[in-house]
């Protein structure tokens, strides 16, 4: 979603759908009918992405290659056990441990890993 000039993350599952979006002075809100669907800290900055990686790991679910090369999981800023865990999974089940580990990244709540990112 676009707010004044920046673009800020919404759940891939609200893509291509009618949501309403409210800047404040120190947070976007961004909901769907009557429901929030994400909140982000407000950047002042011009042409900058503010993401959550929760929002995008339906869709890297989907497609597990795209996890190394997607934007949002790589800037993700996790305690270095993640990367540990990761490893182990992958080691015992390949491809399969990817989407496993996805799954557990997936248990992480929203809106408490947002991230700004300069274009």
């Amino acid at each position: 979603m676009r707010y004044e000039t920046n673009d800020y993350s919404v759940p891939v599952s609200y893509g291509h759908r009618d949501v309403w979006i409210r800047g404040y002075v120190d947070v976007v809100v961004i909901g769907c009918g009557g429901e929030v669907i994400a909140r982000h800290p407000r950047c002042y900055d011009r042409e900058d992405m503010v993401f959550d990686p929760v929002h995008y790991l339906p869709l890297i679910e989907r497609k597990i290659n795209a996890l190394d090369q997607a934007a949002p999981p790589a800037e993700w800023d996790l305690p270095p056990e993640f990367a540990t865990l990761r490893r182990l999974m992958e080691a015992r089940m390949i491809k399969a441990g990817r989407r496993e580990y996805v799954g557990v990244l997936r248990l992480l709540r929203p809106s408490t890993s947002t991230t700004c990112t300069r274009r």
